[in-house]
């Protein structure tokens, strides 16, 4: 597989501000543990760190080949 880690990036901080203007946030973003370093150093890469949670707990599956995007929706 071939990963372009910058836009991948790009869409992480398009989703938040997106979800954002929207009142809601990302709660997290699961992606392989050892390919984040490249995705921190793209261009949002330190945005990224700062503003997405990452969770450090590892699974079964691998996510070297997609992500998952769990929104952080108010309940009304």
């Amino acid at each position: 597989h071939i990963i372009d880690f910058e836009n991948l990036g790009e869409l992480l901080y398009r989703l938040h501000a997106s979800a954002q203007s929207r009142g809601s946030g990302l709660w997290r973003v699961v992606f392989e543990k050892e390919l984040r370093p490249r995705l921190f150093q793209t261009s949002r890469g330190s945005w990224l760190k700062a503003h997405i949670p990452f969770p450090d707990w590892d699974d079964s599956v691998r996510h070297d080949d997609h992500i998952h995007v769990d929104f952080q929706v108010p309940c009304q």
